[in-house]
C-alpha cells in the first residue's frame, strides 16, 4: 500500500461507528447504532446471496427515505444485487435513481458497476466511458482493476470500435491504454497485480475508498458502500450486525437453497444429451499440458466419451473467445472447463459472466471473479498461502529470505511470497537474484543466506525454482547452516531421491501421486490402468473439474442454471487432488505439504510410510 494510502474502513464488531473524511475541514459523522429493520433484513439477504430478497428488503427503506444514512449504499447495493441476478436493465435504471437522488455524488465503486453492466449488455464501447468516469474519480488502488477490465474489453474490439472508443474517453490514462492497444493489437503486461480478496486499499483521490476486483466488485459485502466525491454531502455508513457480519459460513445446503431462489433465469432446458465443452492448447508451446488436462478429463467421461467436446485454442486468446462462443451458442453445453493460461482465462471469465455459462478455471494466476466463475487451479498464492501457513503457524517460523530466478515466474513468486509473509505478520530479512536456467551458482547463494543469518537472523529461504536447480543448494545449505529451513513449491519430490541424508526441505504442491489419501490413490490407479504412467498435477486438476460437472449431471441437472447450483450443492467430494469444498468464497481444498526427512519424501499430517515413485 502506498505510503499515503489510508486504510480501508471495516466493520470490526457489533457497534462500531464509521468516519468518512470527505474534507479537511467536514465534521465527522458517525452511523447510528443499529440500522434499520428493512437495512438489516436486506443485508442478511444479500450476505447470503439471496438477491431477490435483498432487493426487495432495500426497496421499502428507499420508499421510506429520501436522503438518510444508507440511501447511496443501498441503491448501489440493489444495482449490485440486479447485476447479479443478471437483470441488467433493471441494474442500470437503480444507478439513474442514485444519480437522480444526488445528482452532485460521483462514486468509483458506481461507475465501474455502470461499466460491468454496459459490458454484460454488448455495449463495450459504453462500458469504457463508464470506466473512463470511474478512472477520473478513483486512485491509484482503484486503476489496476479498472485497467484490467478496460484491455480485456479493447482487446476484443475491431479497429473501428476501438478507434471510436479511443475518441470518446476524456481521461487521459484511459485514452493511453486504448492508443497502445491501436497500435500493438497486442494487450500490453499487466504488472500491477489486482487487489486480492481481503486485501486492504484506499483511494486518495477525492475522498474515495473502494475495493474493486477484475470482473465483479466486492462491495457487496454488507460492511462496503460507495464513498462520496468531495463536495457531495457523505452519508454514514450502516453499522451490520454480528450476524450479518460473522465469518462464519451458512451450511452448504442452506446457501445452495437462497442461490436457487436467486439465480438468474438461464437458457431453456437442453433438448438432447448434456455436453460438457472444454478449452484446452492441444497445439503449441503449451500442448503438452493441455494434452495431460484432456486425459484426465477423458478419465472422468470415459464410459460417456460423447458428452465430452474437446476443442483446441492453440493457446491463442482470440482462439480461445472464438471456441467459447461456439460452445455457449449450444444449449446443450452446460459447462465449460478450461483454459489454462491466466490472461486467456481473465478473457473467458468476463465472457462467461455475460452469457451466464458456468465456466470452471484451470488457469494458476491471479482468480478471476465472476458468478458463474470456479478457479479449480490452485493460484499461486494459494500454493504459497498454504506453504506459510503451515510452517508460520505450525513450526513457527517468522524471518525469511528469498532466491528467485531473475526471470517473469521468479518474480511473481517472489513478489506473491513478500505479500503473503507480510500479510501474516512475518518478515522478509534479504532477496537475492540469479540467472535463470542454468541452475543456481551455489557459492554466492550460500554467502548470502549465511549474511542473512548473521545479520538478520533468517529462519528460512524460499527458492522458487525446480528441483534440479535447487538440489546442490539444498545439501550446501543444510552443511554450512543445517538450522535454516528451505521452502519450495511443486516438484521438488525429486529431491528426496538424490541423498538419503537430505533434511530440512519443506514444500507445498498442488498433487502428490504418492498421498496415501483414499482418493488420490483410487485416481493414480485409475489412471495408470489407463495410460500405463504417472499422472501430475495438471491431470488431477483437470480430473478434479471434469469430476464435480459429472456429479453435478448425475444429480440432475438440466440447463446451465440448474446446473450451478446442483455444483454447490454437492457437498464435500473426494477428488484427485483430496477433498474439494465449494463455498460462496469459491472452491476450498487442502494442499499437499510435503517435508524431506533422511532423504525420504513425506507428507505433512499423513502417517509416515512413503512410497516409491512409480513410473
Amino acid at each position: 500500500m502506498a505510503a499515503n494510502a489510508r486504510p480501508i474502513l471495516r466493520w470490526s464488531g457489533p457497534a462500531i461507528c464509521f468516519i468518512l473524511i470527505f474534507s479537511t475541514c467536514s465534521p465527522k459523522v458517525t452511523a447510528p447504532a443499529e440500522p434499520p429493520l428493512a437495512v438489516h433484513r436486506g443485508d442478511q439477504a444479500f450476505h447470503y446471496q439471496d438477491y431477490g430478497s435483498a432487493i426487495a428488503s432495500y426497496r421499502t427503506y428507499l420508499d421510506q427515505v429520501d436522503h438518510g444514512p444508507y440511501t447511496a449504499r443501498i441503491f448501489y447495493k440493489s444495482a449490485l444485487a440486479y447485476y447479479r441476478l443478471g437483470q441488467y436493465d433493471e441494474a442500470l435504471t437503480t444507478l439513474d435513481e442514485l444519480s437522480q437522488r444526488y445528482p452532485n455524488g460521483r462514486w468509483v465503486q458506481v461507475e465501474a458497476l455502470r461499466g460491468d453492466i454496459q459490458r454484460a449488455l454488448g455495449h463495450p464501447t459504453m462500458a469504457l466511458q463508464a470506466w473512463d468516469g470511474a478512472w477520473q474519480v478513483g486512485g491509484d488502488t482503484d486503476r489496476p482493476a479498472l485497467r484490467q477490465r478496460i484491455l480485456v474489453t479493447a482487446r476484443l474490439l475491431s479497429d473501428v470500435e476501438l478507434a471510436s472508443a479511443e475518441r470518446a474517453v476524456t481521461t487521459e490514462g484511459v485514452r493511453k491504454l486504448l492508443d497502445q492497444q491501436i497500435a500493438l493489437r497486442e494487450p500490453p503486461p499487466i504488472n500491477e497485480p489486482v487487489p486480492a480478496e481481503g486485501e486492504e486499499q484506499a483511494s486518495t483521490e477525492q475522498g474515495s475508498i473502494a475495493r474493486l476486483e477484475p470482473e465483479a466488485l466486492l462491495a457487496g459485502t454488507a460492511e462496503e458502500k460507495p464513498a462520496p466525491t468531495a463536495g457531495n454531502k457523505a452519508e454514514a455508513p450502516a453499522p451490520v450486525p454480528p450476524s450479518v457480519t460473522t465469518e462464519v459460513k451458512p451450511a452448504l445446503g442452506e446457501t445452495t437453497e437462497v442461490a436457487a431462489a436467486s439465480e438468474p433465469a438461464g437458457p431453456a432446458p437442453i433438448q438432447g444429451s448434456a455436453k460438457v465443452g472444454c478449452l484446452l492448447p492441444l497445439s503449441g508451446s503449451a500442448r503438452q499440458f493441455g494434452e495431460q488436462s484432456l486425459r484426465g478429463l477423458r478419465l472422468v467421461f470415459e464410459r460417456d466419451k460423447d458428452r465430452l467436446i474437446a476443442r483446441d485454442t492453440g493457446g491463442d486468446t482470440a482462439t480461445a473467445v472464438r471456441m467459447f462462443d461456439e460452445l455457449a451458442s449450444d444449449p446443450n453445453v452446460l459447462a465449460i472447463i478450461g483454459p489454462l493460461q491466466g490472461d486467456v482465462a481473465q478473457t473467458l471469465a468476463l465472457k462467461a459472466e455475460g452469457a451466464q455459462v458456468p465456466l470452471l478455471l484451470l488457469s494458476h494466476g491471479e482468480e478471476p471473479s465472476g458468478h458463474f466463475v470456479l478457479q479449480v487451479g490452485v493460484t499461486r498464492a494459494r500454493e504459497v498461502g498454504a506453504l506459510l501457513d503451515y510452517a508460520m503457524q505450525k513450526v513457527r517460523l517468522r524471518r525469511f529470505g528469498a532466491l528467485y530466478p531473475r526471470d517473469p515466474y521468479g518474480k511473481e513468486l517472489l513478489d506473491t511470497f513478500r505479500t503473503e509473509v507480510t500479510r501474516r505478520g512475518g518478515t522478509v530479512v534479504g532477496t537475492d537474484a540469479y540467472a535463470p536456467g542454468g541452475g543456481i551458482n551455489v557459492a554466492p547463494a550460500v554467502r548470502a543466506v549465511r549474511q542473512w543469518r548473521e545479520a538478520q537472523h533468517v529462519e528460512a529461504v524460499f527458492v522458487p525454482d525446480r528441483a534440479p536447480a535447487v538440489r546442490a543448494l539444498a545439501k550446501s545449505i543444510q552443511d554450512a547452516m543445517p538450522d535454516v529451513t528451505l521452502l519450495g513449491t511443486h516438484e521438488w519430490e525429486d529431491l528426496a531421491d538424490h541423498d538419503n541424508s537430505l533434511n530440512g526441505v519443506l514444500f507445498s504442491d498442488t498433487f502428490y501421486g504418492d498421498s496415501l489419501r483414499p482418493s488420490t490413490r483410487t485416481f493414480v490407479d485409475a489412471y495408470q490402468q489407463a495410460y500405463g504412467q504417472m499422472p501430475g498435477a495438471a491431470e488431477a486438476q483437470a480430473y478434479d473439474a471434469g469430476l464435480l460437472v459429472r456429479r453435478a449431471l448425475e444429480a440432475g441437472a438440466s440447463s446451465r442454471t440448474d446446473l450451478w447450483r446442483r455444483l454447490h450443492a454437492l457437498g464435500p467430494v473426494d477428488g484427485a487432488t483430496g477433498e474439494i469444498n465449494l463455498t460462496p468464497d469459491g472452491m476450498r481444498r487442502t494442499l499437499s505439504l510435503l517435508q524431506v526427512c533422511d532423504g525420504k519424501l513425506q507428507e505433512v499430517g499423513a502417517p509416515f510410510a512413503p512410497s516409491p515413485r512409480r513410473p
